[in-house]
């Protein structure tokens, strides 16, 4: 069966993850990283980084989107990959890992601020100039941190 975090791990993420918040489009990738204290994974790309949060999740880590060398987002899985061979319904898995998590940052940063339901819901959290977002997409479940800005000008487009 697939690992995620525990509920511990997923409020130390999302505090980790806040803390760095804004330094969105102000530092450059390499310093959010070492801010962080995540290593780097080589990916070869200059539109994106890949770091290692060290999670144990064996899966493709942590996700900086960059514009012109600067972070626009983070994203971070909070459940580890689905591996041929595993059991049981990656669907319901999800789902569990969302409302676990949904639950944990719920007792920790209060009520959501925004909830998207549907196929990939989300839930999110706005401090200050950043949205903390749970999510799950095509393939994970993940936190993710951007700025409001940003967020705001998605909706309009």
């Amino acid at each position: 069966m697939a690992r995620a975090l525990d509920d511990a791990a997923i409020v130390r993420l999302a505090e980790k993850m806040l803390s760095v918040g804004p330094m969105l489009r102000e530092a450059t990738g390499p310093e959010v990283a070492a801010a962080l204290g995540w290593p780097v994974i080589p990916d070869g790309f200059d539109w994106s980084m890949r770091l290692d949060p060290g999670d144990g999740l064996d899966g493709p880590g942590a996700f900086l989107p960059l514009e012109d060398g600067r972070p626009r987002a983070l994203s971070v899985p909070i459940l580890a990959p689905w591996k041929e061979g595993d059991e049981g319904n990656r669907e319901q898995l999800e789902q569990d890992v969302f409302a676990t998590a949904t639950a944990a940052l719920t007792r920790v940063f209060g009520p959501p601020t925004d909830r998207l339901p549907g196929e990939e819901p989300e839930v999110w959290w706005r401090r200050g100039p950043v949205v903390l977002r749970l999510v799950i997409g095509r393939f994970d479940v993940a936190l993710q941190l951007e700025l409001v800005d940003d967020v705001e000008r998605d909706d309009r487009e």
